[in-house]
């Protein structure tokens, strides 16, 4: 029963050294240097951890070390979730996309006019500007004027449908750029249709009778369209000297309606002008001037008339007509010069012979006319029939209008011609 009686002492005794609170330790004031019971007790009193160690035969609270405070950590925030949210998977950033670098716009310079040709001693210098000046101060004459077109007989055959069905646009046009210059009165414009030929004969005929155009016209219908040998292509002017009223007789097929030369207006514009050169030139007649410059002439107008509007169009069809001269054959100016005849005097047999091409007076002619024009304006350029047209001989009136000996012109327009082919 002793036994039993010790085993429960010890029991309690264990108990009551379990049930002390951890709080009593480490509340008990510690003194370094103290006694202890325990080595390597540790304890925490007044900031301090002190550790019981042996010393000598005595266990001592030893000198203490100071206890840092913990520095609070952050609570870790999930990116992408709400704030606070711990432990949620968080939303990857994601990777920006690179913005694209846009494709530089390219810059355009504006167009700049070629530089004008002022005089005959600049004018090979500045032939890129040739074409375009001769066209600019036609459009710009062509703005500011209104036109004096007299009273118009349109005669339609009975089988002809006209290839240009408003005549009196370029009509109009001419008249415009012919401004301050005198002009026909009357005009009488005649279509004849393929199948009318005779019919178209019979009008020259009895506009004509007594010779009073001034040369035998029989056959003229039949040269304009004679069909299947050529097609209806031409058109020409004829003035009945008596009364100073100019024909122009013009042909009408179904070819011709897919032609731009007969849709455009520019055959009436061409044989329109050959009108007015005919009343500037009624008193002395036509061959006073050379023929490259009525024809040429009349070539040129026709162009700077119709496509006054459109400098693209303007060059397309000076293509056309000037190819012989500026990109296929491209004759000399040595040959040009002996063609516009720097030894003129009057009449055209120089150039109604075989020596030339018929077409070379509308094609050189254009091109000298062109270089007047860029020079000194459309007016000085009318002046030139005007002048011959009042007695002065082509080559008076070419000195007295540009300054410059018609000998000496004609070779700077011959290089200008050159200047410009390709």
């Amino acid at each position: 029963m002793a036994i039993k009686g010790r085993f429960f002492k010890g029991l309690l005794i264990a108990l009551s050294l379990a049930l002390i609170p951890v709080a009593a330790v480490s509340a008990q004031k510690i003194t370094p240097g103290s006694a202890c019971k325990t080595v390597n007790q540790k304890v925490t009193y007044l900031n301090k951890s002190y550790t019981c160690i042996k010393s000598g035969k005595k266990l001592v609270w030893n000198k203490g070390v100071a206890v840092k405070k913990p520095t609070p950590q952050p609570t870790p925030t999930a990116i992408g979730d709400p704030e606070g949210a711990i432990g949620a998977t968080p939303t990857p950033t994601p990777t920006p996309t690179p913005t694209p670098t846009p494709t530089p716009t390219p810059t355009v310079k504006p167009w700049v006019p070629p530089t004008v040709p002022s005089s005959f001693s600049d004018v090979v210098a500045q032939a890129d500007g040739i074409a375009y000046w001769a066209w600019k101060k036609a459009a710009q004459k062509i703005e500011i004027s209104t036109s004096k077109l007299g009273v118009t007989e349109i005669i339609i055959s009975p089988n002809g449908v006209p290839d240009n069905p408003v005549p009196l646009v370029a009509l109009n046009l001419v008249s415009r750029l012919s401004a301050q210059y005198e002009e026909p009165q009357k005009v009488v414009l005649v279509y004849a249709g393929e199948k009318d030929i005779e019919w178209g004969q019979k009008q020259i005929d009895e506009f004509c009778a007594g010779r009073v155009c001034g040369y035998d016209v029989a056959g003229e219908a039949k040269k304009a369209c004679n069909v299947p040998v050529t097609p209806c292509w031409g058109g020409l002017a004829l003035r009945n000297q008596r009364t100073n009223i100019p024909m122009i007789y013009m042909t009408a097929s179904d070819w011709g309606k897919t032609d731009p030369g007969h849709t455009s207006g520019t055959l009436e514009a061409h044989e329109y002008f050959h009108t007015v050169q005919s009343v500037l030139l009624a008193k002395v007649g036509w061959d006073r001037v050379p023929r490259w410059l009525i024809e040429g002439g009349a070539t040129w107008v026709q162009r700077a008339t119709i496509y006054n509007s459109d400098f693209d169009k303007y060059v397309t069809e000076r293509s056309r007509d000037n190819s012989e001269t500026l990109s296929r054959n491209k004759p000399t100016a040595a040959w040009i010069e002996k063609f516009l005849d720097p030894d003129y005097t009057t009449g055209w047999d120089k150039w109604n012979g075989s020596e030339y091409h018929q077409w070379a007076i509308y094609d050189v002619g254009s091109l000298a006319s062109e270089v007047l024009v860029s020079i000194g304006g459309v007016d000085k350029f009318l002046d030139l029939y005007k002048v011959t047209g009042s007695g002065k001989s082509f080559t008076q009136a070419f000195e007295s209008i540009y300054g410059i000996s018609w000998r000496d012109g004609v070779k700077i327009i011959a290089n200008a011609i050159v200047a410009q082919q390709k």
